[in-house]
């Protein structure tokens, strides 16, 4: 709907900066909503598994305390209430960059190419044959 009225210009302009910078502005346009939705999502998924995340930390500094023998007892009896005192800090302010880096990702053009997935493709030979059968049948 909203790229519609700007159809005529695609056909009229022959510039090609021109027609690339108004396609970029047309796709942040578009994009945003859906990039503020899933930010959304995001946020409230880190929000809710933020205690879980908490929870797991203070077994996990309990179990370093309880195995470590290399490291004194007294550092690491502080590290764990450093950590009891302000892990919901630490864990809010990381938040700030997992949204910035899932922006950042949610804007990459290079997602397809850090895929494992090969796309699969079709010979030019097998679409002949294809286009032949699906002619016959119609």
């Amino acid at each position: 709907m909203l790229i519609f009225p700007f159809s005529i210009s695609f056909t009229y302009t022959k510039h090609e900066g021109c027609l690339r910078r108004l396609n970029s502005v047309l796709l942040h346009i578009v994009y945003a909503p859906l990039l503020i939705v899933f930010v959304l999502i995001f946020v409230v998924g880190n929000v809710f598994m933020m205690p879980f995340a908490y929870g797991y930390s203070i077994v996990h500094k309990m179990m370093i305390m309880c195995n470590d023998k290399k490291t004194g007892k007294c550092i690491l009896l502080g590290e764990f209430a450093f950590f009891l005192a302000f892990g919901w800090l630490i864990l809010l302010i990381t938040q700030v960059t997992d949204i910035a880096y899932f922006v950042v990702h949610m804007y990459s053009t290079t997602n397809e190419r850090m895929s494992q997935y090969e796309n699969p493709q079709i010979n030019v030979k097998s679409f002949k044959l294809m286009l032949q059968v699906v002619l016959q049948l119609i």
